[in-house]
């Protein structure tokens, strides 16, 4: 049954911190009275900010980049039965520390011109924690009406290391650390990524249209027209690999695929189709 906005407006959501980071209950100072039902159904509404990531909306913390990495691999340990659930951020952080996939974006806020940017990291908090208790925007607030945004700059493992320990206890804004890292309040935060980036929402990734089935969900939209814009990256391919090489059968890129003569050379390059290569079809749900 679809509610009409007024009957919206009256309608309060409870919380039961029952999943596997409950950082948004963190938020509070008993956080074990959420396991009390009663008492929420009897208690007062609380209002909050949400912050909206695309057609999504997070009552905690959007995260870009590392700790996205580090949910993706949270989610495959998490459904190993050896693997204690407490312990399966951790893991999935010492897992992406060894990798330490970088983060390149165009970030402008509130409008204003966008700042290149080479991160490691980056939050866009309505709530001060996530990651099952680093308490990584100890400055944000659920009730402000802004964004708390927090950005690392693409550091050495090593730094990150001594970093981690700050970021968990929330004491990484001390100004020991600003010349890598960055804080900032806004209304609007704008990102635009140079390759396929991870983004997750509320400690769950979002997803990515980069990967079959290569389907992304538009959400329930209002009636009228709407603008659907697509971005398309290419790959590596095209600028690094063996272009001279007319095998289409060569499925792997290494030192011997790199040819000057024969039947397999050309002089003309060989690139491969990249990008939107058939039109996007829409599916409209009843």
């Amino acid at each position: 049954m679809e509610l009409s906005a007024e009957q919206r407006e009256k309608v309060s959501v409870g919380v039961v911190p029952m999943g596997t980071g409950n950082d948004f209950v963190s938020n509070f100072t008993d956080k074990e009275r959420f396991f009390n039902i009663e008492a929420q159904i009897k208690g007062s509404a609380y209002e909050i900010d949400l912050v909206k990531c695309n057609d999504l909306y997070s009552v905690n913390m959007v995260n870009v980049g590392f700790d996205s990495h580090v949910v993706c691999k949270k989610e495959r340990l998490g459904k190993k039965k050896w693997m204690p659930r407490k312990l399966s951020y951790i893991a999935g952080l010492v897992i992406t520390l060894v990798r330490k996939p970088g983060l390149k974006v165009d970030l402008s806020r509130d409008g204003e011109k966008p700042e290149k940017r080479d991160l490691l990291l980056t939050t866009l908090a309505n709530g001060a924690f996530c990651g099952g208790g680093f308490n990584s925007n100890p400055k944000a607030s659920l009730t402000d009406g802004n964004i708390d945004c927090i950005t690392i700059n693409n550091v050495s493992r090593l730094k990150f290391l001594s970093l981690v320990g700050k970021y968990k206890s929330g004491t990484h804004l001390s100004g020991k650390f600003d010349s890598i890292i960055s804080h900032f309040k806004c209304r609007k935060a704008d990102l635009v990524f140079s390759e396929e980036t991870p983004v997750s929402v509320d400690g769950e990734r979002v997803g990515t249209v980069a990967l079959a089935p290569y389907t992304a969900s538009l959400g329930k939209l209002d009636e009228g027209e709407h603008l659907v814009e697509i971005t398309a990256f290419g790959n590596r391919f095209n600028t690094f690999a063996a272009l001279h090489m007319v095998d289409p059968a060569c499925r792997w890129y290494g030192p011997d695929a790199w040819r000057r003569k024969g039947t397999r050379w050309s002089y003309e390059y060989n690139v491969k189709p990249s990008g939107i290569t058939t039109a996007p079809t829409l599916v409209k749900f009843e």
